[in-house]
């Protein structure tokens, strides 16, 4: 987040502006990111921590956590393009303008029913075994299917999916991972994928 305790208003605004675009770069990383990410969400996550929840693939949380995007409410801003895409792509738009319009904080239960995570776990040592235990079942898939998976996802919210899903699904039929995969699955064993 940003240290909102500045001099004037004029320092406030400019340091506003600047931690956006730093921001929005974090989140672009996160969202880019040539391996899925997964956000585990304990405590509180307002404004700028929640967009960079929000590009992750996806959201774990405690019981506990606490979400909230006071932007309009708080500071009278609205808020840039790219963050919201990402909030409308995981909400839909009209969960997405409750978040953003009300400045309501959500806790765990309900950011769960709305969308903006997509797991509650109870106990804190469960929360980092649930997010271990995805990302080791993602780390045995295909690493090009991963890949292709997220990119053809990533491409509906554009509209070019069919062109993205042609040219990914192109390099996975014709990969050794895919041979190895019916190897596998023919013969009754676990695929031993190599991303290649």
């Amino acid at each position: 987040g940003l240290d909102m305790r500045a001099d004037t208003q004029v320092v406030l605004a400019q340091l506003l502006r600047a931690g956006e675009r730093v921001l929005g770069r974090a989140a672009d990383a996160i969202a880019t990111c040539p391996v899925p990410v997964i956000g585990v969400l304990i405590g509180a996550a307002a404004g700028g921590a929640l967009e960079l929840a929000s590009a992750c693939d996806w959201r774990v949380a405690s019981p506990e956590a606490r979400f909230a995007m006071p932007a309009a409410t708080r500071l009278g801003v609205v808020y840039a393009a790219e963050g919201l895409a990402r909030f409308v792509a995981l909400m839909g738009p009209a969960r997405a303008r409750l978040l953003f319009l009300t400045g309501a904080p959500v806790d765990a239960r309900r950011a769960l029913e709305l969308g903006l995570v997509d797991e509650v776990v109870e106990e804190p040592v469960a929360l980092w075994a649930s997010a271990r235990a995805a990302a080791r079942a993602v780390a045995d898939a295909a690493p090009i299917a991963v890949a292709g998976t997220r990119a053809v996802i990533d491409a509906l919210a554009r509209g070019d999916a069919p062109e993205v899903a042609r040219i990914w699904r192109r390099r996975a039929f014709e990969s050794r991972d895919h041979r190895e995969g019916l190897a596998a699955f023919a013969e009754r064993r676990p695929p031993r994928f190599t991303g290649s």
